[in-house]
């Protein structure tokens, strides 16, 4: 088996000692890195030249696109792939010590292994590991993941078969919940196998984790749920989820838009849940948050 450990790059070239020193010691002589420069200001070829001359037994290239978003970097680097598997390593993440071997015991031990789902390390929270409960069939693990109580929250910590991957591939009109897509179609096809040891540390930049009312209202979070469902390699039996999502989004805006003041927001989000499920806009908490606000304004 071999891989190809792939890094999208877009104005990240500072972290690419990390996350491709991570990796190179790891790699076989039939494994390779790809990283991909989405456009960044500066190009990284330069960087990617240096690392190969410090890794001089290991194969690392890269590929040059202009600006077009990491779902799209994401298929130039799968299509250019040439490993048996794939570990989508972001450029400010990095690869523990030993995780290739730890996927390559998986995958012979428990073949035939679709998709590995690691453990990982959280940088400023390294007391705690995050990880993924796959109990259940695959119909519970799809339904938990769209409810955020099914943690696999990063590509760099998993380990996925190349041509599953590049038969799902990334939807590149999406700017948010690109990834939710391809894993939730990834779960519906095969049940993930579980590495428990963690394979990787992922690096949370501050700016990445402010959420606010703006960015989860985005017109483009329901075209997550359109691309999903939609897709057409989604077995039927899964589409039947679509409701819930959409009806815990809608719960999601609500909870954000009341702390923080944006009473427009709720009016307008409150409408959408009752048009999609009246029951659970009666919930008392909501219903009496939508008179508040009626009676402020």
């Amino acid at each position: 088996m071999s891989f190809t450990v792939l890094i999208p790059c877009h104005n990240d070239g500072d972290y690419l000692p990390r996350s491709v020193g991570s990796a190179a010691p790891q790699l076989d002589a039939d494994d390779e890195i790809i990283v991909v420069d989405d456009g960044s200001d500066t190009p990284v070829s330069g960087i990617v030249q240096a690392l190969n001359e410090q890794f001089p037994g290991v194969y690392i290239r890269c590929a040059c696109q202009p600006a077009s978003g990491v779902s799209t970097a994401r298929n130039t680097g799968m299509d250019a792939a040439k490993g048996d598997y794939l570990i989508m390593l972001d450029a400010d993440d990095e690869l523990l010590p030993g995780a290739l071997d730890r996927y390559r015991a998986t995958i012979a031990a428990q073949a035939p292994a679709w998709i590995i789902a690691a453990h990982e390390w959280q940088v400023g929270d390294e007391r705690t590991l995050r990880t993924p409960d796959l109990q259940g069939t695959s119909e519970r693990r799809f339904q938990r993941f769209l409810d955020k109580r099914l943690h696999i929250g990063n590509l760099s910590c998993m380990c996925i078969r190349r041509d599953l991957a590049q038969s799902i591939r990334f939807a590149e009109h999406l700017r948010v919940g690109e990834d939710r897509v391809l894993l939730c179609v990834l779960m519906a096809l095969h049940p993930p196998k579980l590495e428990p040891v963690p394979c990787a540390r992922v690096h949370r930049r501050p700016s990445g984790s402010l959420r606010s009312v703006s960015s989860i209202e985005d017109a483009e979070q329901s075209q997550v749920y359109d691309t999903l469902f939609e897709h057409p390699l989604l077995p039927d039996s899964f589409r039947v989820f679509r409701k819930r999502a959409e009806v815990r989004h809608c719960r999601s805006v609500l909870r954000m838009a009341w702390r923080q003041k944006r009473a427009d927001v709720y009016v307008r989000w409150y409408a959408n849940l009752w048009r999609l499920a009246p029951l659970a806009a009666l919930h008392p908490k909501l219903a009496a948050r939508r008179l508040v606000v009626a009676l402020r304004a």
